[in-house]
């Protein structure tokens, strides 16, 4: 009788036919490593591999585990991370009953995990894999990425791939932050702080150490995009202000320098309108791998994450989108003479005389020392269509806070507008805060009382803390009637 089995003779090992890679990463290709598969926490990377006869599962081999395949991936020498194999069962040319399948069709993963494997962490390196595969004979293959016997995972042009892991958060560094504002630093008060008023530009700069995202990259996934808000917290509630981030540089790192432009224009930011505030910053920025940097500074320019080393920019940005006020006036004269008769309450000037016009300013205003004196204080003193220059524009007596001014007026009867002429005084006003915020204050005097012109009343009104007006008078009085009497009766 036969025996009921047959005899079979194999001195042949198995061989690998066919690798694929494949990685769950929801990241972009790094343009400096177009030929990488990515992958970083949380993904899974598989690697799909074909043999040429028919191998046992790990299913088959639980009481052989000498048969069982074996893939590992390997980072640089000494970090080696075994995958978990099993039966391809989607594989196309493959039967896909489980009972029927032909053990040709392989797949090895690995989800990286730091959690389960402290070896993850903060880890950023090639991976290289092995398989070993034994057939039912015992026949045994092993090999490695880089041995001629193993087929080359490649791309859809036929490129090689490798894959690559990537656990690191990329690290911020040298932040500054500038500001278009040729007044950006005149504020003693602000020292720490740059300004910016409605037309400016405030540009912060910042360097990462591996190369990041960039606008122009990521049209098809818009999440991975960089991003910079400037915050104002002022009111206990943020308002957010995005800025454009592009490359600082476009040589070969230009995806480690970068710049984000905020454009000052309540036309784009709706919320700056009428603002005044130190503002914070928010900078997200990500890896082609998808990992995620966020770090902000408050106005005081603290980090919300300690932990890291990067440092706040020397100087925060405050935006001024609110022009000063002049809040209070007063006329006072050199000349001691009053007409209570005529014309109450009214501070009076002749030839010789200094009229002074103080005034309080909501904040601190811009002097000649700022920018080159372009933005420094004027006062003119309205007569008629005259319209007569402050003599001398200086800081009250004993006043350090930039807001308390006063504007004399030498009065001349030479000067033309003087001369032979007698009438009440209007003023004007121009003042710019530090920011170069610029108000204008008018007041006119028809003769009958001195009245707000600009801005209006119920914009803001400005207070004449005294109540007395200015009135000047250069011209001589005349005798307009002689008559002469005498108490002797005789003719």
């Amino acid at each position: 009788q036969a025996p009921s089995n047959g005899a079979r003779i194999d001195t042949k090992s198995p061989e690998v036919e066919f690798v694929s890679l494949e990685t769950s990463n929801q990241g972009l290709r790094d343009q400096d490593r177009l030929t990488h598969l990515l992958t970083r926490e949380g993904d899974n990377l598989t690697l799909y591999f074909t043999t040429s006869e028919r191998i046992a599962g790990v299913d088959e081999t639980t009481s052989t585990t000498t048969l069982k395949p074996i893939v590992e991936f390997k980072a640089r020498t000494e970090k080696v991370f075994e995958a978990t194999v099993s039966r391809d069962t989607l594989a196309m040319d493959s039967q896909n009953e489980e009972s029927l399948h032909k053990g040709l069709h392989w797949r090895a993963i690995i989800n990286i995990d730091p959690s389960t494997d402290t070896n993850f962490s903060d880890l950023e390196s090639d991976l290289g894999f092995t398989i070993k595969i034994v057939d039912p004979s015992g026949n045994e293959y092993f090999a490695s990425n880089t041995e001629t016997s193993m087929p080359k995972p490649e791309d859809d042009e036929g490129q090689e791939l490798t894959a690559r892991i990537d656990t690191i958060i990329p690290v911020l560094s040298e932040l500054s932050i500038a500001s278009s504002n040729a007044g950006a630093e005149s504020d003693p008060e602000k020292t720490g702080h740059l300004l910016a008023m409605e037309g400016d530009e405030l540009t912060l700069y910042f360097k990462t150490n591996e190369r990041v995202l960039g606008f122009d990259e990521t049209s098809s996934k818009p999440g991975l995009k960089p991003e910079v808000e400037f915050i104002s917290a002022l009111t206990g509630e943020d308002k957010r202000f995005a800025a454009v981030v592009t490359r600082n540089n476009t040589g070969e790192d230009g995806g480690l320098e970068w710049k984000a432009v905020m454009d000052v224009n309540p036309s784009t930011h709706a919320e700056l309108a009428d603002l005044e505030s130190d503002l914070g910053i928010l900078i997200t920025v990500r890896d082609p791998s998808g990992n995620e940097r966020e770090l902000g500074f408050n106005a005081a320019g603290i980090s919300s994450d300690p932990l890291q080393p990067t440092e706040a920019p020397a100087k925060m940005a405050r935006v001024d989108l609110k022009a000063p006020e002049v809040e209070t006036f007063a006329f006072t004269s050199s000349n001691a003479g009053l007409n209570n008769d005529d014309f109450g309450d009214t501070r009076l000037v002749r030839d010789g005389d200094i009229l002074t016009l103080s005034f309080q300013t909501s904040e601190r205003i811009s002097t000649s020392l700022d920018v080159d004196g372009s933005r420094e204080a004027l006062v003119h003193f309205l007569s008629g269509s005259d319209e007569i220059e402050a003599s001398r524009i200086t800081i009250q007596d004993d006043t350090t806070d930039g807001k308390s001014w006063k504007a004399e007026l030498d009065v001349d009867e030479s000067v033309a507008a003087f001369e032979d002429k007698e009438g009440f005084f209007g003023f004007k006003i121009t003042v710019f805060d530090k920011s170069g915020n610029e108000r204008l204050v008018r007041f006119e005097d028809d003769g009958t009382g001195l009245s707000q012109i600009e801005p209006s009343v119920d914009a803001f009104a400005t207070s004449n803390q005294t109540g007395f007006r200015a009135r000047f008078d250069t011209k001589r009085p005349e005798i307009e009637e002689i008559a002469l009497t005498s108490t002797n009766s005789g003719d």
